[in-house]
């Protein structure tokens, strides 16, 4: 690439920047072949432009703005890591809870039969046993048992002339229209 002293306008843009360029480090170096004025002043700005974008993301790296960029981000990966194991911990108290409330009406059930068995055990529950179920009696004593009738009597049916049995509805509107 040769060097020109001048930017033409047949130059393309990026051989118009690197002049620039060029002539910033002319400047900063301080050579004897000076580009003018008005190309120092635009080096310096490409330069101080360049500096302040260097700066922002020096002052963006070394701010609480990374750090707290990289506390969010870490909550988020550990919510997601906790997502499943939090839903299978919720179910299984679930789980545990129903087998507490199982557990519970299976003693209150055993509590039961265990109160039972130390009923039969005692000659006074069983007497009374003996008396309600199989209708015993103490010496001198008259046991009486009340028996319900044997049959029922049956519903009576109304039958019509062909021998099926006729609704309700329909005797009724027989018995208003004679």
């Amino acid at each position: 690439m040769s060097t020109q002293l001048r930017p033409t306008s047949d130059m393309s843009r990026v051989e118009k920047w690197r002049y620039v360029r060029s002539a910033s480090k002319r400047r900063v170096r301080g050579r004897e072949d000076v580009a003018p004025v008005p190309v120092q002043h635009a080096a310096r700005r490409v330069d101080d432009a360049a500096h302040l974008g260097i700066e922002r993301v020096r002052r963006a790296l070394a701010g609480d703005r990374a750090l707290w960029l990289g506390l969010a981000s870490i909550l988020v990966l550990a919510a997601l890591v906790l997502v499943g194991p939090t839903q299978s911990f919720l179910e299984q108290r679930g789980r545990v809870e129903l087998a507490q409330q199982q557990l519970a009406a299976l003693d209150a059930a055993n509590a039961a039969l265990e109160q039972r068995a130390s009923d039969l055990t005692d000659p006074e529950h069983i007497e009374v046993l003996a008396r309600e179920q199989l209708g015993y009696a103490r010496p001198g004593q008259v046991a009486y048992s009340l028996v319900p009738p044997a049959d029922p009597e049956p519903a009576v049916t109304v039958v019509d002339e062909a021998g099926q049995p006729t609704s309700w509805w329909s005797r009724l509107l027989e018995a208003f229209s004679r």
